[in-house]
């Protein structure tokens, strides 16, 4: 991931998509960098963007092809990723169908319906105990 501040917004078109109304935009940076990106709002000189630069770089085109990023929040216990409730309930799926598959050293047959209910449950508890550290 880098990241740079914007110093001219060179081009700004926008596109309606399935996902709504994206702006396409070329952006010098501060670090040198001359991206193309699209964003669901207008980005400003001045603004920090964190980008991933996804084209190839033949020398042909001024402006590199760019996704946005999401940066990792700091949090009190380390870094938490903004999409940590499908962390949470990932980690508690794995955790509850080797948990459920393997009852005392005996292989066993489980529905997945099983499975993703304990998930389901781990992930609220370790949500709420999350919800708690936070708050010490």
């Amino acid at each position: 991931m880098k990241t740079g501040k914007i110093k001219e917004v060179h081009q700004c078109k926008d596109y309606t998509s399935q996902h709504g109304l994206m702006y396409y935009m070329n952006l010098t940076l501060d670090n040198g960098d001359e991206i193309n990106i699209g964003k669901k709002k207008k980005m400003e000189v001045g603004e920090e963007v964190n980008y991933e630069l996804t084209g190839t770089d033949d020398g042909q085109q001024r402006f590199k092809k760019a996704k946005a990023v999401q940066p990792m929040q700091q949090g009190k216990g380390g870094f938490i990723p903004k999409d940590q409730d499908a962390i949470i309930y990932q980690t508690c799926l794995k955790c509850a169908s080797e948990i459920l598959s393997v009852r005392g050293n005996l292989q066993v047959e489980i529905k997945a319906s099983e499975v993703s209910e304990y998930a389901f449950t781990l992930a609220k508890e370790s949500k709420a105990n999350i919800e708690k550290l936070k708050s010490i």
